[in-house]
């Protein structure tokens, strides 16, 4: 910047190629904006393709002894919902079970199988279609006992609106405006980050010991292969309000890759109505 009072320059901020590795969200505030009409630009340098990543990697796999699972040490608060390996998104470890009859709080299985799931608060019902053919409403295990399955709340209760699954009901009792909340005859289409349905190529996060897990696909190898675990649900923040907002600022010709969300891990998880709204 120039003198202030006379003349301010726009300024670039020209970035070279190359991978950014991100610890925290980059913010831009008030003090961050263009002056006198000039603006401040981010960009790629010219022929540059510069890339800002949210991921980590993940490194120190073990195997688990006397099985085909690897897994690694992770931090208490480390959290995501999406890994890669050697740049492919591999699938959280799914299954389904046998029937499931709701309740008040939760769901009653048919399956004797669910009483030996592993530190089942990791675990999520998905419900593909559970409040209209647009949803995939999901909610957390809160605990199993034998074959009663514990839904985490306020989630479980969110779903549970007077419509009872019928939307045209809805329109007149429901305070969602046309929500028709989670039918009492719907089942959970599959389990979620769900350790017993390990597979190649398939993997789940354990918040209890603090753990992923993977299973290697034929010819991987976890000592040399690239894994990468978003880890930063928001890259570039621009803080700004109303009364002072944030203005004159150009992003241009920059990649951001490995953002998360992981909201539906919370005990809020995904009681969605329709184009990604959801209850909370």
């Amino acid at each position: 910047y120039g003198n202030t009072r006379d003349l301010c320059l726009g300024l670039d901020v020209v970035l070279t190629d190359g991978t950014y590795h991100l610890t925290k969200t980059v913010r831009l505030g008030v003090p961050d904006s263009g002056r006198n009409g000039h603006e401040v630009t981010y960009r790629a340098a010219d022929g540059a393709h510069p890339v800002l990543s949210g991921g980590e990697r993940v490194t120190g796999w073990q195997r688990v002894k006397g099985s085909k699972n690897w897994y690694v040490d992770i931090a208490k608060d480390f959290d995501t919902r999406q890994l890669y390996v050697n740049g492919k998104r591999m699938q959280l470890a799914r299954g389904v079970t046998g029937r499931m009859v709701q309740t008040d709080t939760g769901m009653i299985s048919t399956d004797p199988a669910v009483s030996s799931w592993k530190n089942p608060s990791n675990v999520h019902a998905v419900f593909r279609g559970g409040n209209g053919p647009w949803t995939q409403t999901q909610c957390r295990i809160a605990s199993i006992d034998a074959l009663v399955v514990t839904m985490a709340q306020p989630c479980w209760d969110n779903l549970d609106v007077a419509a009872a699954g019928v939307q045209e009901v809805s329109w007149f009792t429901s305070p969602m405006g046309g929500f028709g909340g989670l039918g009492i005859w719907k089942t959970p289409t599959y389990f979620e980050n769900l350790y017993s349905a390990l597979s190649p190529g398939h993997w789940p996060i354990d918040h209890v010991t603090h753990q992923l897990f993977y299973v290697p696909r034929k010819g991987e190898n976890l000592h040399t292969a690239t894994v990468i675990a978003p880890a930063l649900q928001t890259l570039l923040a621009i803080d700004g309000t109303p009364k002072h907002p944030v203005h004159d600022v150009t992003v241009q010709g920059l990649t951001f890759s490995y953002g998360t969300w992981t909201a539906t891990d919370n005990n809020d998880g995904f009681a969605q109505m329709q184009a990604d709204w959801y209850l909370t």
